[in-house]
């Protein structure tokens, strides 16, 4: 009966009552796994850090010229009158843009033509600019990328050790509701013992109100630690991407070997690997490099630059005009486009006005000097922090592991205790009140003892984000 009870009770604090249920068996590992694959904040910084990259391989795009291709047709606002033009003999045409020569008439006609109604033309344009600035823009490119790819991987630590330390807590649960249903069956099997003893006539009526109290006072609470449970349970499936339906059955332990840590070694080895120190490392490397930016300013730039504008010299609603007979008239294809302003350029250009003293510029150098000391500042600071941190950790562990060894021999001699106890009630040598105060100091015990494994293991956790290191030191369920 007493094993059935348990049972029911055990089923009772991991199932929901939902007609269709999924089953699943979660050791760390695959709890960090499932945390990593289906965290939507993780997919978030994913998504950030992908573009980061793609700017990061396509940063080169910025040495393509600026290109612009553009067609035109217009029409001159003059009357056909003004348009009517003569060609004297053996002089250069200006048939069809002005000033665009064309052709040469014969020596001995004289022409009389018009300007075309429609003129069409093309205008190509590219232009290239280089200077020092384009090269650093390039490196802070690649630094903005490296400082994605730091996010990222902070976020997957900060999920690790919040997984981690869930996935724990939730076990913890689980051991505190056995022990409360341990307790209920006891003060059920006492009540029942009262309740006998009493049809005996050898326990008065007030100890089985007593007992049926105690038993009642439990069952509240063993109610209340399972909706607590159930709570908690479902946020840490919702942190590792689980279903509510989701039945799951923790196959960890929270037995471990404890370990005492030297936070010196710690914080030589690992202080500058820590991730806040990293990310500002890399924010002191982009205002070095912004430095650079400003101080390119000063410098001259090169300007690379050609177009091209060809232009129809005749008129587009004469079709005869389009493919001109150079047999007949001395006129060849080529004859029909030709250049206004095409050209290939190269110009040198120097700033001036950043060398007056105070301008915008040479302002942006100075206050980089101070965001750079300022960063330094910040870097020094968090050394300290983190110096801090590590040493809380350590000694918040260390503390611990001394701890657990004076609990567990605590919680034999309260069990011993309360098995003498419990004993002698039996033979009628010892009251009801002195079981019942025996099992609260063994329960106070077994919590304490529960509590301070948690605690052991979460400062080790959060150990190992302080260095940003794995630290696989423990045996047992912890690793």
């Amino acid at each position: 009966m007493k094993m059935f009870i348990r049972a029911i009770i055990l089923m009772g604090c991991t199932m929901f009552t939902f007609s269709q249920t999924e089953a699943v068996k979660l050791n760390i590992e695959s709890a960090v796994e499932l945390a990593l694959k289906n965290n939507l904040g993780l997919e978030s910084e994913s998504l950030k850090m992908e573009q980061k990259k793609w700017a990061n391989c396509t940063s080169w795009n910025q040495f393509l010229p600026a290109m612009s291709l553009s067609a035109s047709i217009s029409r001159p606002n003059k009357t056909d009158e003004d348009r009517k033009i003569t060609i004297e003999k053996g002089t250069l045409s200006t048939y069809g843009t002005p000033g665009t020569p064309a052709y040469y008439t014969p020596d001995d006609i004289d022409t009389d033509e018009s300007l075309p109604e429609w003129y069409a033309g093309f205008n190509l344009n590219m232009q290239l600019t280089l200077n020092a600035a384009m090269f650093f823009n390039v490196y802070n490119t690649a630094l903005d990328y490296r400082s994605g790819v730091l996010s990222l991987e902070t976020a997957k630590k900060r999920v690790l050790r919040d997984v981690k330390k869930s996935y724990y807590a939730m076990m913890m649960y689980q051991k505190n509701i056995e022990l409360l249903g341990e307790n209920v069956i006891n003060a059920e099997n006492r009540y029942k013992q009262s309740a006998a003893n009493r049809q005996n006539g050898t326990a008065t009526e007030y100890s089985v109100i007593a007992s049926q109290v105690t038993l009642e006072n439990l069952k509240i609470s063993l109610a209340e630690l399972e909706n607590n449970y159930q709570t908690a349970l479902i946020r840490f499936k919702q942190m590792i991407g689980l279903s509510d339906k989701a039945v799951i059955e923790f196959d960890g332990t929270l037995e471990f070997a404890e370990m005492e840590f030297d936070a010196d070694s710690l914080i030589e080895k690992y202080i500058d690997n820590r991730l806040d120190i990293k990310a500002l490392s890399i924010s002191k490397s982009v205002l070095g490099n912004m430095r650079n930016i400003y101080l390119s300013s000063l410098t001259p730039s090169i300007i690379i630059g050609f177009t091209a504008d060809p232009k129809f010299q005749h008129d587009l609603a004469k079709q005869e005009d389009w493919y001109p007979n150079s047999e007949s008239d001395g006129k060849d294809w080529t004859d029909n486009w030709a250049q206004t302003n095409g050209a290939l350029t190269f110009t040198a250009s120097i700033p001036i006005g950043t060398y007056i003293p105070f301008s915008k510029e040479q302002m942006n150098i100075i206050n980089n000097e101070y965001s750079i000391k300022q960063i330094k500042n910040s870097i020094a600071q968090a050394r300290q922090a983190g110096e801090l941190e590590i040493k809380s950790d350590v000694m918040r562990l260390n503390k611990t592991a001394k701890s657990i060894k004076s609990i567990e021999l605590t919680v034999q001699l309260a069990e011993k205790a309360f098995r003498m106890a419990e004993d002698a009630y039996r033979l009628g040598t010892r009251d009801l009140i002195d079981v019942e105060n025996s099992e609260n100091e063994l329960n106070k015990a077994n919590i304490m003892l529960l509590q301070e494994r948690i605690n052991y293991i979460s400062a080790f956790i959060d150990l190992q984000y302080a260095v940003n290191d794995e630290l696989k030191l423990i045996n047992g369920g912890l690793r």
